[in-house]
């Protein structure tokens, strides 16, 4: 075998394993259940994975060349985001509301930048965990807790007022006794002058 000939042999496996690594990866991003978003160092959507379209109710097509505000909205928290994006390449688990064709969501931002080998920013990758149900619920369970809690002082109160109430009664007590003890010696005193 010619020297050409292997050379021509490996070139065509690389190029099979790397046209299989991109068929790889793209099978992966369509297949991943979490919506992704990939967007340039403009914060201008590159690119959607279905389960995004799915959660935003969008069409990749109809977000790409958009800045991403346009998924986020326009408000302090999504500047916020970026800004801190920016600086220091990276956030997770930001809570933030968005609205979606479904209505509204709370979810969980996060994101990384994607570098060159020269460690230049030419993207970053942002990730969204619907957390709507959770926060539902932990707003149910602080609701039940201030609920509770306003129970249990009601409750302290009337013990306090009860107890307020009984050591009254138990000082009145005593001193009726006390009153009765001095009258008796009264009138014994009073029996025995007569």
């Amino acid at each position: 075998m010619k020297k050409n000939d292997s050379q021509k042999i490996i070139i065509e496996q690389l190029s099979q394993d790397l046209e299989d690594l991109v068929n790889y990866l793209k099978d992966l991003w369509q297949f991943l259940p979490i919506p992704i978003l990939y967007v340039n160092p403009l914060f201008v959507i590159l690119d959607a994975n279905p389960a995004l379209e799915n959660f935003f109710g969008v069409r990749a097509i109809e977000i790409i060349g958009e800045k991403i505000e346009v998924l986020l909205g326009e408000k302090p928290i999504t500047q916020e985001i970026l800004e801190t994006l920016s600086k220091e390449k990276k956030i997770e688990n930001k809570e933030i509301e968005v609205f979606t064709r479904n209505g509204k969501k709370i979810v969980s931002v996060s994101a990384n930048s994607r570098e060159d080998e020269k460690g230049k920013i030419i993207g970053y990758y942002f990730l969204f965990l619907d957390i709507t149900t959770q926060q539902e619920l932990r707003e149910k369970l602080e609701e039940k807790v201030r609920e509770r809690t306003k129970e249990l002082q009601e409750k302290i109160d009337e013990l306090e007022a009860f107890q307020k109430l009984t050591v009254g009664r138990e000082l009145k007590m005593i001193e009726l006794k006390e009153e009765i003890e001095r009258l008796k010696k009264e009138l014994e005193r009073s029996k025995k002058e007569k």
